[in-house]
């Protein structure tokens, strides 16, 4: 199979793989947000000559490889279907002839993770940590009938944006803090103050961050979206402080989160540890039905 850069696509190619992302974007929300911004490390995969020839997929190969490979979720057998031996056996040999850096990450439903894993693995490369989740889509049919439950202890919702006051800020940064301790920060790699700082500060310009006041000035719920696409937009971040839970403050901002994609005219989507039974709980009664596997690793 060839990688060929999207940025030296022709009109025509690039309009044909960016049409390819937006016709699977449901399972790859991540990679089709990362495009939005910026089309650098982003790779078109044909199966052979470019010249009329279709694409079989759309990778982000940077630190953190990001991937759209339905090809991949056809029944897996041994030996490996052709097209999926071609693959593995070609990422491999375009990492060494392109000197690739070899990633930190590698996000996406788990059929594409376990191809590109194998490439990997002939470079040497093992991840450390694999994490595996439900990837859930909104059902907007059954969802447009809940209704919201009003507060009762003088809550409201935040929406946090670049120019949060100060105090709100110091708080929603020690909140994000204890949810990346408890939720993200893979086993054995050390937190990093600096870095969650700055994404933080990203999201606030890119994303639509929903967070809860307790009455005092204090945020102790919070949701997100971590990726917004054309069709879809993918919500994470969800948390709220274990002294504040079993209040049903995760499901009041999951539920107003998602009328506001919805309002947005995308769908909303999410992903869930598959050890986490409350929180599938928590999904489906908001109406979010399993998809597909999903899977994150970290080397």
């Amino acid at each position: 199979m060839i990688f060929f850069p999207f940025e030296e696509l022709t009109d025509r190619l690039k309009g044909q793989a960016l049409n390819f992302v937006k016709k699977y974007e449901i399972i790859s929300v991540q990679l089709s947000g990362a495009i939005r911004k910026s089309s650098r490390s982003v790779y078109a995969v044909f199966s052979g000559d470019i010249k009329g020839d279709k694409i079989w997929g759309v990778l982000v190969l940077s630190k953190t490889v990001l991937h759209c490979l339905p090809f991949a979720e056809k029944k897996r057998a041994e030996p490996l279907p052709p097209e999926q031996l071609a693959f593995t056996r070609d990422l491999t040999d375009f990492y060494r002839s392109e000197k690739l850096a070899l990633p930190e990450c590698v996000n996406g439903v788990e059929s594409g993770t376990q191809l590109i894993l194998q490439s990997l693995e002939n470079l040497d490369a093992f991840p450390r940590v694999i994490n595996r989740y439900i990837f859930m889509r909104l059902n907007v049919k059954s969802f447009l009938s809940l209704e919201l439950q009003p507060f009762s202890n003088g809550e409201s919702f935040v929406r946090c944006k670049k120019d949060l006051p100060e105090p709100l800020l110091q708080s929603l940064i020690e909140l994000q803090k204890k949810y990346e301790l408890e939720e993200v920060l893979p086993r054995g790699f050390e937190f990093n103050e600096d870095t969650s700082r700055l994404k933080l500060k990203a999201a606030l310009r890119k994303q639509y961050i929903l967070a809860i006041d307790d009455g005092n000035g204090n945020l102790i719920s919070k949701a997100q979206t971590n990726a917004i696409g054309t069709k879809c937009a993918q919500i994470g971040g969800v948390f709220t402080l274990p002294e504040q839970r079993g209040k049903h403050y995760a499901s009041r901002c999951i539920l107003v989160l998602s009328k506001k994609i919805l309002h947005a005219r995308k769908l909303p989507v999410l992903y869930v540890k598959k050890e986490n039974k409350a929180a599938q709980k928590l999904y489906k009664s908001l109406c979010f039905v399993p998809l597909t596997d999903y899977t994150i690793c970290y080397f």
